[in-house]
């Protein structure tokens, strides 16, 4: 059981894929004789929030009714911490893997040429659907945030709602997760066994597996805990601005 007095060495011992969370918020290794109390209080991290994140990726906690009451904030800054991680570290760690795999075995194994088109369609759309998500979904909820904190402007607000919408990120959304497990699945089917499959292989492979696993616990957080609930406050906003103008409709008609 995870809590404020376990190290980080013990989590990572005792799931290795762990390791990829403490790495988004550079704890790995460095503080890995530290425990969570210890790590969070250095580099300013809700100790609770981070062992939620550590157990919705262990998979033992149901995401919706645990994350109910984190901060929408906290959720959006962590997805984001998420999205610099995919793309500065883990895929040109994949893409080194891909790059050594193909300059050894490229005029043996054929299927490395179409792989190496899919990995640089796959990393292009990857990165643009993270570009999507930084440069208009995320400022459109800090829109949605500042609203609620700061107040607005009943035809401003619905102004923004008209040229984009938590519906508009809900309709346009792709699983990217989906398109990593298929590339995968067409590797492995196309690989000879196991025990005479070359090491490079092996280890692009499990690059592979853990990175979609990553993808699928981060797009269940996306999709499970921060639209619903940014889905939450712009129904909450726009009912609110919608009862206001027509309120001031009804006093001009009246007046």
């Amino acid at each position: 059981m995870i809590t404020e007095e376990t190290t980080v060495q013990d989590i990572v011992s005792v799931n290795p894929e762990l390791a990829f969370i403490f790495e988004r918020f550079n704890l790995y290794p460095a503080c890995i004789e530290k425990n969570l109390k210890e790590v969070s209080s250095k580099y300013d991290i809700e100790p609770g929030f981070l062992i939620k994140i550590l157990k919705s990726f262990e998979g033992t906690i149901h995401v919706q009714d645990e994350f109910r009451d984190v901060p929408i904030q906290a959720i959006m800054d962590f997805l984001s911490r998420t999205h610099d991680y995919y793309l500065g570290k883990k895929l040109p760690e994949i893409e080194q893997s891909f790059y050594h795999l193909y300059l050894q075995y490229k005029d043996t194994h054929p299927l490395l040429i179409l792989l190496s088109n899919f990995f640089i369609a796959y990393k292009k759309e990857l990165t643009k659907h993270i570009q999507r998500e930084e440069e208009i979904l995320f400022p459109y909820i800090q829109f949605l945030i500042k609203a609620r904190c700061e107040g607005f402007k009943s035809n401003e607000l619905i102004e923004v709602m008209k040229s984009y919408s938590i519906s508009t990120f809900i309709a346009e959304h792709n699983d990217m997760e989906n398109d990593l497990a298929e590339v995968r699945k067409v590797i492995v089917d196309y690989s000879p066994a196991y025990s005479i499959t070359p090491f490079p292989y092996r280890i692009f492979l499990i690059q592979l597996q853990l990175f979609e696993n990553d993808l699928r616990k981060h797009a269940q957080i996306e999709d499970e805990v921060l639209v619903p609930k940014a889905l939450h406050l712009e129904n909450e906003l726009l009912s609110e601005a919608q009862g206001r103008q027509s309120l001031l409709d009804n006093l001009i008609i009246y007046s």
